[in-house]
């Protein structure tokens, strides 16, 4: 089990990387415009969105409320992704404990 969880931690952990990499810094020497990190945020933020399902998909009320609240974008899709993490670290872990009980 402990396995599995550690499976889904990395997948998550590259998810999150993933959502992270399309987030455009600003560069003060180019007078305030974004530079892209990636090419194609598009795919990055669906290949992100994928690693972390399903947690990501049920944990968008916590995004919903987040932004109901007023928090900011970055604050809300912090929340967002800390909670589809969670979520999958629950759900794997029971599998986890469906897959490794005792069978009567």
């Amino acid at each position: 089990m402990r396995r599995l969880l550690l499976i889904v931690a990395a997948l998550n952990a590259a998810g999150l990387a993933c959502f992270y990499a399309t987030q455009h810094p600003h560069d003060p020497s180019a007078g305030g415009q974004h530079l892209a990190l990636v090419d194609s945020s598009y795919m990055l933020d669906s290949v992100g969105f994928t690693l972390m399902l399903p947690g990501i998909f049920f944990a968008a009320i916590a995004f919903l409320c987040a932004r109901a609240l007023t928090w900011s974008d970055e604050a809300a899709r912090a929340a967002w992704y800390a909670t589809g993490f969670a979520l999958n670290m629950i759900i794997a872990w029971r599998i986890g404990d469906t897959l490794t009980a005792p069978r009567t």
